[in-house]
């Protein structure tokens, strides 16, 4: 293969066919074009989101940081947007505590995920009209109980 290429997004070693060129002499794959162009589309969407609920107090620069840095964190770009829309939307919180940013997901992220993750069960019930229970878990961390040394008496009194 002469036209070996390496792919901008995935690092993969591909032939110039089965890609295309995206940024001066860069080549990707098309799949992976896709996904990096659906990416922006969510982040553009968050984008709109914040800025029509904080209005003046949008902050463009740190919000892409902390999208930034929840997506190394392991959050994915659809996931901060749903949390957004479930904080903002569903639960009806007001954005004056924002200020200017969306740090808001880094706590309620899970939270979201279960309540969609529920949504997609009840959907999937509906569907097939079958009854399911569906139970919330929740996790207790329980700590264990220190430990005492008996105190040791150094002088016996009579």
């Amino acid at each position: 293969m002469a036209n070996e290429v390496k792919c901008l997004y995935c690092g993969e070693r591909f032939s110039k066919e089965q890609g295309r060129k995206v940024n001066g002499n860069r080549y990707a794959h098309f799949e992976c074009i896709e996904k990096e162009e659906l990416k922006k589309g969510i982040i553009v969407q968050i984008h709109n989101k914040m800025q029509n609920l904080l209005g003046d107090n949008y902050n463009r620069t740190k919000i892409d940081r902390s999208i930034k840095s929840m997506v190394k964190d392991g959050k994915t770009e659809i996931g901060i947007l749903r949390t957004l829309e479930y904080w903002y939307d569903i639960r009806g919180n007001s954005a004056e505590k924002a200020n200017g940013g969306i740090s808001i997901v880094d706590w309620v992220y899970g939270d979201a995920m279960n309540y969609y993750d529920r949504q997609k069960k009840y959907q999937e019930q509906a569907k097939t009209n079958e009854v399911v229970s569906i139970k919330e878990e929740k996790i207790l961390k329980i700590r264990p109980t220190p430990i005492r040394k008996p105190k040791i008496k150094l002088f016996k009194m009579l």
